[in-house]
């Protein structure tokens, strides 16, 4: 495998990356072209993709990464595709036609290659099985089978998915399958982890959809009420120290006056010599 390849500029005109209108698509489309054999296929698990690729960008997770591919497989652009053992493999479509490749120099791919099917999955008349797969019976029939998501394959997810499920039993909200393939193309918008939180959400609040992350917003402690607390508490501290405390010892009043006098009649010498000056 070559060192890297050519990242032409009309990357950034390319109206399939450009629709998708994600960073993370951008970024982990761009990241991985160098790291492509001769034959533009790769690794396609998240982990593999994180330890090898993004090593050392933290904000690059394997949920986003995940998502990131989803997005990705659904154009033209790349194929994510099983192999017989059940891994997944990578194929970006345009590669050969934007590198200048020596089969002379580089090993062959050791990558499993795409079935037909897989290829024609993607062509754009339909998307990828791994990802929505409907299966046909007819012109005018179609199966029960709902539309798949790589993210049921997240034993995290599938057990969000089938509480939530619970959830629409107990709401009376039928189960239909046109119902769930809705729920299931929204969830496929984001990253799993995402998705997963939105299940969630609908859990918690008992809906019968799923919905985009409210932000919580955060509960502050009324000021007001804490001000007067204290207020309350140091009248009270005050009180207790008047009653507590004991009586000024006799004479103090003349004392005080009377030093306050000396204190006056030196500040008025003063002046005077002051002024003597």
């Amino acid at each position: 495998m070559a060192d890297g390849r050519m990242l032409k500029k009309k990357i950034g005109k390319n109206k399939e990356l450009n629709a998708l209108n994600d960073i993370y698509c951008i970024v982990v489309y761009t990241w991985l072209i160098p790291h492509l054999d001769i034959e533009g296929r790769y690794y396609g698990e998240p982990d593999i993709i994180k330890g090898e690729v993004f090593s050392r960008l933290k904000c690059m997770t394997e949920e986003r990464i995940g998502g990131a591919l989803t997005k990705l497989a659904r154009t033209p652009l790349v194929i994510w595709y099983k192999a017989d053992n059940g891994d997944r493999f990578l194929f970006f479509t345009e590669f050969k036609d934007n590198q200048k490749l020596r089969p002379d120099r580089e090993a062959e791919s050791s990558f499993p290659i795409p079935t037909s099917e897989q290829l024609q999955d993607n062509s754009g008349s339909s998307p990828p099985k791994d990802k929505l797969r409907e299966v046909k019976l007819s012109k005018d029939k179609v199966s029960k089978e709902l539309l798949l998501s790589p993210f049921l394959e997240d034993p995290k997810f599938k057990t969000r998915w089938g509480d939530w499920l619970e959830v629409r039993k107990k709401l009376k909200a039928p189960n239909t399958d046109s119902a769930l393939q809705l729920a299931l193309n929204k969830l496929n918008k984001y990253s799993l982890g995402v998705a997963a939180q939105m299940l969630e959400q609908s859990i918690e609040r008992g809906w019968r959809g799923v919905f985009p992350l409210k932000d919580k917003e955060p509960s502050y402690p009324d000021r007001s009420k804490i001000i007067a607390e204290q207020s309350r508490k140091d009248a009270k501290e005050l009180k207790e120290r008047e009653r507590t405390a004991s009586p000024p010892p006799k004479g103090f009043k003349n004392s005080y006056k009377n030093l306050m006098n000396k204190v006056t009649e030196r500040s008025d010498k003063i002046k005077g010599i002051k002024g003597e000056k």
